[in-house]
């Protein structure tokens, strides 16, 4: 993954403090053709999305492939926050007592929030089942 160093100077220019790499590469599941997932950690100002499509067309010129999804965590919602939180490696950072900060901020926000995420995805099911007959053809 050396190809991700290159990426240091550009992540340094544009004031981004952590950067975690997630998905399947992070799992070591990579294939050749699978995307590269990072996740950005910004201070505020938070980026524009003049600066943001800006970025997202210089990594994708570092790294030589348009498989790129970058997530920015300040508009990211807290399921997929948690998951990079969880999951993710960093893979760069300049602060390391405001990363730790905001990934102590998603777990806890995550811990109140999992209860009526769970609800949620039972009452879905639920109504699923309900609505397609339970396994059962209802066609």
């Amino acid at each position: 993954m050396e190809e991700l160093a290159l990426l240091h100077p550009l992540w340094k220019k544009n004031k981004v403090v952590a950067v975690w790499l997630f998905g399947s590469r992070a799992r070591g599941e990579a294939r050749e053709d699978s995307d590269w997932d990072l996740a950005l950690l910004f201070k505020q100002p938070y980026p524009g999305l003049q600066e943001k499509m800006s970025l997202i067309a210089d990594v994708t010129g570092i790294l030589k492939t348009d498989k790129v999804d970058i997530v920015f965590l300040h508009d990211a919602p807290l399921v997929l926050q948690k998951e990079i939180v969880y999951d993710g490696k960093v893979i760069f950072e300049t602060d390391w007592d405001f990363r730790t900060d905001f990934e102590e901020m998603v777990v806890r926000r995550w811990l109140d929030f999992e209860p009526v995420w769970q609800q949620m995805t039972r009452d879905l099911l639920e109504n699923l089942k309900e609505e397609f007959g339970g396994g059962e053809s209802g066609l």
